[in-house]
């Protein structure tokens, strides 16, 4: 691509952590993320996340299903003026301290101006409070995020139908919940929150970040960004994900995502 080209790209986990800090890169791409590190310090790229790099990878693999599973729903309700009450729902967990590196690699990409971008806004995610981090906002106002709200929520949509990204969540509360046995209605959440063995926990914190790469891709999409730049292709998963070469090739045909590893975007980069 031209070099004086400025591209918006969307970094996984693992090609974000890279690109922060290159020397202690344990993949064979040292070189490849100092080009890229130095074209975002240049201006030439623009990075960006899905806030669910916070609020789903930031809870540690043996937290996970214990931190999820105390998900609740609250409600607070508010008088606006006479005979008019304002009632607001969400959903709260009791959270574990974030990881260190984690939290410092958050607050390093948003020092370089890499902004999370929201998630879908359907009953069951988890959100940042705007008032802490600086979400992206599109130009063209609230029109135009509710444009590119829509297109996340199309996307995740057919996610869902695929059994992909958030729907491996879902699919092991049903598992966890027929094993333990619960017959009332509750959050997909509780269950994943009956996971005992060791066994289950560690397929509780894998579903759980498959849910995290769903959501990165439909925020990608929904705001749509250039790039999509991962080196994950699903294969510690060891079922169906987004990430896997099927799901990547469809995405690209059907909704035009164009994925690359951090070799191919410093290749574009010096071309």
């Amino acid at each position: 691509m031209s070099k004086n080209l400025i591209k918006r790209i969307t970094f996984d986990t693992n090609t974000l952590n890279s690109v922060l800090y290159p020397k202690k890169s344990q993949r064979q791409n040292k070189r490849e993320a100092e080009i890229v590190l130095e074209a975002i310090y240049s201006e030439r790229l623009q990075g960006f996340f899905c806030e669910t790099l916070i609020t789903l990878e930031g809870i540690t693999d043996k937290d996970r299903s214990s931190t999820i599973g105390s998900t609740n729903v609250i409600a607070r309700s508010q008088e606006i003026e006479k005979n008019q009450i304002s009632i607001k729902i969400g959903l709260q967990f009791t959270p574990s301290p974030m990881n260190i590196q984690h939290e410092n690699r958050i607050n390093d990409a948003l020092s370089l101006k890499i902004l999370p971008l929201r998630s879908g806004m359907e009953m069951g995610n988890f959100h940042l409070d705007p008032k802490i981090y600086s979400l992206y906002e599109p130009d063209g106002g609230i029109a135009e995020l509710a444009r590119c709200m829509d297109r996340v929520h199309e996307l995740a949509k057919v996610l869902r139908c695929k059994g992909v990204g958030k729907a491996a969540a879902i699919a092991l509360d049903e598992e966890l919940t027929d094993k333990y046995g619960n017959d009332e209605e509750e959050l997909f959440h509780k269950g994943l929150g009956r996971a005992k063995t060791n066994s289950e926990k560690k397929h509780v914190a894998k579903a759980i970040a498959e849910w995290a790469d769903g959501d990165s891709i439909t925020s990608h999409y929904g705001f749509g960004m250039n790039l999509f730049c991962s080196e994950d292709f699903g294969k510690s998963y060891q079922k169906p994900s987004v990430l896997d070469e099927e799901h990547r090739k469809w995405l690209e045909s059907d909704f035009g995502i164009k994925f690359v590893t951090l070799f191919e975007l410093a290749r574009m980069l010096t071309e």
